[in-house]
This record gives C-alpha cells, structure tokens and sequence, in this order.
C-alpha cells in the first residue's frame, strides 16, 4: 500500500512541476510578445 501512495505522489508531483513549468514558459512567451495569442494574463 506504501508503495501505491509512493507512485501516487510521485506522479502528482511530476504533472504539477511540468504544468508549473509549462504555464511559466507560456506566460513569459506571451509577455515577451512571441505568442500570438492573449490568454488574459
């Protein structure tokens, strides 16, 4: 069961850290102007 929560956590926090970082470089693209989109930010 430990290692049920171990592989849980560990995927939770690896989707969490490429989301962050993913919206973190869609967010500066968007401010530098090289998106070609506004997504209210």
């Amino acid at each position: 069961m430990i290692i049920v929560f171990a592989v849980m956590w560990a995927v939770i926090l690896y989707g969490a850290f490429r989301l962050f970082t993913w919206l973190y470089r869609l967010d500066r693209e968007n401010r530098e102007g090289k998106a070609p989109y506004d997504h209210g930010l």
